[in-house]
């Protein structure tokens, strides 16, 4: 949007989350994280622990002719057709 402010009614909101809780868990086990991790750190362990696994975390896709990226995701699971998005909590 060209760096409009974007503003989506209610109802939307509430569709999203809907779908987002349909979404099945992963299979994959993920390790517990360690409070003093970052979400690279933490994005990195599990990428070794487990074969198949890509880290693309703080990888950014650009599109020609914008100068900001996007990350499309911070781990990519090639075997299980699946990609990740983890943000560390903060509760």
């Amino acid at each position: 949007h060209n760096g409009e402010w974007v503003e989506f009614e209610r109802s939307i909101v509430g569709e999203v989350n809907r779908t987002i809780d349909e979404i099945e868990n992963s299979p994959l086990p993920f390790p517990v994280a360690n409070k003093a991790e970052s979400e690279f750190e933490y994005s990195a362990r599990v990428c070794k622990e487990h074969k198949g696994l890509m880290l693309l975390d703080q990888d950014l896709l650009r599109c020609e002719g914008y100068e900001s990226g996007i990350e499309f995701c911070d781990i990519l699971d090639f075997d299980g057709g699946e990609f990740f998005h983890l943000k560390k909590g903060t509760r």
